[in-house]
């Protein structure tokens, strides 16, 4: 190699290392709130999905509320939800077309006919179980709750079309 090339390879790898990291760090962080002052579900419906790992089921619960839920530094869902007092985290789930729907999901295993957890309610489609997101609040923890129907898995449910996500 001659002389004068050599500095300028050194600053194209430099620089080739350290634009992904800086280009990271942008993306990673968010426009969303870190709290709220109170949750509103507006809508949600629950259902069984087997196709998720086969040999096993999950009640899937999907939720839309009022407004965003808040979200860490990072871009993770800073809220909770407990479907009959069992927590589970909470992802979220792309609107039409990328846009923001506020449309939030929960997933709990389905072991022995009931749902997993320490009241173990039935898991059989037509019985009412509670969903309650929680999420940190502006003064304290804030949350709310919905009543939702186990049912079968129909089209458009993991993306939320029942609730125009």
């Amino acid at each position: 190699m001659t002389p004068k090339l050599l500095p300028s390879l050194t600053a194209l790898t430099l620089l080739a290392t350290l634009a992904p990291a800086g280009a990271a760090t942008a993306t990673a962080q968010s426009d969303a709130p870190t709290t709220v002052s109170s949750i509103e579900i507006v809508k949600a419906y629950a259902y069984k999905d087997t196709r998720i790992q086969p040999g096993k089921t999950y009640a899937k619960v999907v939720f839309k509320t009022k407004g965003e839920l808040p979200r860490r530094f990072d871009g993770m869902i800073r809220a909770g939800g407990a479907l009959d007092d069992t927590g589970h985290s909470v992802s979220s789930i792309r609107g039409k077309h990328g846009k923001a729907a506020h449309c939030y999901a929960i997933l709990a295993e389905i072991k022995d006919g009931k749902i997993a957890g320490l009241k173990g309610k039935s898991g059989k489609l037509g019985t009412r179980h509670t969903l309650v997101v929680t999420a940190r609040g502006t003064d304290g923890d804030v949350t709310d709750s919905i009543g939702v129907t186990l049912r079968k898995q129909r089209a458009g449910d993991a993306s939320g079309k029942p609730l125009g996500c």
